[in-house]
């Protein structure tokens, strides 16, 4: 039997059991990404009827703008809860997330991009939820980009699931995780 994290109750199936993904990302734009996500939020509520809670978490920074990607949320009507961060690696964000992950009872990690990878893959080791890491890509315009690769190549492998929006990047990301562990793709 297949059961939902936490289990609801010993007899319960992740099929029967609420589905609560805490959904991280950290955009300021409406990129690929955040589109596939829109789109999914938008529709997948009206298939799951009242067995899926998403908690769309974002990170936001001190200088207080409302980003497009936070704009384009709310003309959706996408709820969202934001996240304050305030360094590439901030502890106080880190527990913030970890107390929404536990208020709102989510029993899925979602990330999409290098930082959410890496909070994810720390929150997952804290918390025992699964998690699943989209990889979207990577570009290399300098020594920084190019850092952020490296962190998604040390935490990716640990993801419970990966899931690559190309073939390539499929073929790559199932190397680097030994073929052990799911990777997907969409």
């Amino acid at each position: 039997m297949i059961r939902s994290y936490p289990p609801t109750s010993p007899r319960t199936t992740w099929l029967e059991a609420p589905l609560r993904p805490f959904i991280l990302i950290d955009t300021r734009i409406v990129g690929g990404p955040g589109k596939g996500l829109f789109q999914f939020l938008r529709h997948a509520p009206r298939e799951a009827a009242n067995r899926f809670e998403p908690t769309l978490a974002h990170f936001t920074y001190p200088d207080g703008a409302l980003t497009e990607f936070e704009r384009r949320a709310g003309e959706l009507g996408i709820p969202r809860v934001s996240i304050e961060t305030s360094a590439p690696f901030d502890r106080t964000t880190l527990r913030h997330a970890l107390a929404l992950i536990r208020a709102r009872g989510a029993n899925i990690i979602q990330s999409h991009g290098y930082k959410s990878h890496l909070y994810a893959f720390i929150l997952r080791r804290l918390t025992g939820i699964p998690w699943v890491a989209f990889a979207h890509g990577w570009t290399a315009e300098d020594l920084k980009v190019r850092l952020y690769h490296l962190i998604d190549r040390a935490v990716l492998p640990s993801a419970d699931t990966v899931v690559a929006v190309s073939s390539t990047l499929h073929r790559m990301i199932a190397r680097w995780r030994g073929g052990e562990r799911p990777t997907e793709l969409i």
